[in-house]
């Protein structure tokens, strides 16, 4: 029977021009097991995994405080009983639709140049790479665990605009787990989303505002979270405390 598991995604950052390999470290327990010793016997394991790669930083997400934080985020969550209070029920954005292998080229190229902007970035290093983060895994056996969505230019046929979600079965929620708005208002992009998210068949959605957005936008439309604030803390790296709207990251669930 498993209790405890902690893992961790390696992938590429952009510190003020530096590109840095990092770890984002995940874990899972059992609300009835007390897995503080485990998490310190998970850690070292890890850690002597990823000295044996060559990678020396991570990045951790806590929903408590513990020592001064690179950055904290807030939480939000959205009912979709309340899409009424919407200002419109259909997607707006003119070349709104589900993300294609095809469509990969293009959209790694916008992702990295919108996260280019910010004192902290994602990098995609690879179309491989950006594949397993927001295409579907050919292994799962529930079906699209994983949606993204893009906005494809009339015009030239490129993408401008993308937002990944993913699908949370035991709760019939979903969460946001990128957004990249370059050319669509951020405002009508969360709506649209929204309104995606409910032909997924969810009757939720959770976020973090981690993608760049400013935190009024996100505030108009969602609600806080029990849980609001969520702190990202860079191991082995020292930096100052940031501002949300400088800092892009996306998740990974696998």
């Amino acid at each position: 029977k498993l209790v405890f598991a902690v893992w961790y995604i390696p992938f590429c950052v952009r510190i003020r021009g530096k590109l840095l390999q990092v770890a984002q470290l995940q874990s899972l327990a059992q609300t009835s097991v007390s897995h503080n010793h485990l998490w310190n016997a998970g850690i070292k394991e890890v850690t002597r995994h990823l000295k044996l790669n060559k990678v020396f930083q991570a990045i951790l997400y806590m929903p408590t405080k513990i020592i001064r934080p690179t950055v904290t985020f807030k939480s939000y969550i959205f009912n979709c009983a309340n899409l009424n209070s919407l200002p419109y029920n259909t997607p707006k954005t003119t070349g709104l639709r589900k993300m294609t292998p095809k469509d990969i080229p293009s959209a790694l190229a916008v992702t990295n140049q919108y996260t280019s902007q910010f004192e902290i970035g994602q990098v995609f290093q690879s179309e491989e790479e950006f594949s397993c983060w927001f295409l579907p895994s050919s292994l799962s056996t529930e079906g699209d665990q994983v949606v993204t969505y893009v906005v494809e230019d009339p015009i030239t046929g490129s993408i401008t605009d993308l937002f990944s979600l993913v699908k949370m079965p035991p709760v019939n929620a979903v969460l946001i787990t990128a957004i990249v708005a370059t050319k669509t208002p951020a405002r009508q992009l969360l709506i649209d989303l929204l309104l995606c998210a409910q032909e997924e068949a969810t009757t939720g959605v959770s976020t973090m505002s981690h993608f760049g957005l400013r935190r009024d936008i996100f505030e108009e439309i969602f609600e806080r979270s029990p849980v609001d604030n969520v702190s990202m803390y860079l191991y082995n790296y020292k930096y100052p405390e940031v501002s949300q709207d400088k800092v892009v990251t996306f998740h990974l669930f696998s």
